[in-house]
């Protein structure tokens, strides 16, 4: 079993990371996009910029264009963003996400050998959420963010709405690029 829903695929998270050819999840579970009605994804992830995509058969394209229109706010992709996505594209590389994916493994190897902190997110996953074992809050991981930042090192806290209603655990999100090298990363 794959574990996605072969009726619709969300790749915010996958697309231009997963897969050999950075595809997101229908590559990387060898899923034949055929199978999937719509496959739609965000685009500020991988591609660094505003908007989304939407991709399905022409069948379910024409219906989401005939009778989406009325209904949802709709505005194209500035041509600026639009370009930039595009040459972002022409990067795209079996290398890249070949070591983009032996990065993630690497850094979550790392990150779960060490006793006070709990590693959250898929091994190939770029992002990782950090939580403290013991006075796990938001304020100590705030503490942790600035003195990680006065050494150079750039994390954050993960923000949350404060009227979710299954509230998330305090956290420290960290992303993982194609660009660190591994003593980078055993170094922070």
């Amino acid at each position: 079993s794959s574990g996605i829903n072969a009726e619709y695929g969300g790749e915010s998270h996958s697309f231009g990371v997963l897969g050999v050819n950075g595809r997101g999840l229908t590559e990387h579970f060898d899923v034949d996009r055929r199978n999937v009605d719509m496959i739609v994804g965000s685009m500020e992830h991988s591609l660094g910029s505003i908007g989304g995509f939407a991709c399905g058969s022409s069948f379910v394209i024409r219906h989401q264009r005939l009778l989406g229109a009325g209904y949802v706010f709709s505005a194209s992709l500035p041509p600026l963003h639009a370009s930039m996505v595009i040459t972002a594209m022409d990067f795209f590389n079996p290398e890249l996400f070949s070591k983009l994916q032996s990065l993630c493994q690497f850094t979550h190897t790392k990150l779960s050998a060490l006793d006070s902190i709990t590693v959250t997110g898929d091994p190939l996953s770029p992002m990782k959420h950090i939580r403290l074992v013991d006075g796990n809050s938001q304020e100590n991981l705030k503490s942790i963010c600035e003195e990680a930042r006065s050494k150079g090192l750039a994390i954050t806290p993960a923000s949350y709405i404060s009227t979710e209603t299954f509230p998330k655990e305090p956290s420290i999100r960290l992303t993982v690029n194609s660009e660190l090298s591994e003593t980078e990363i055993s170094g922070a």
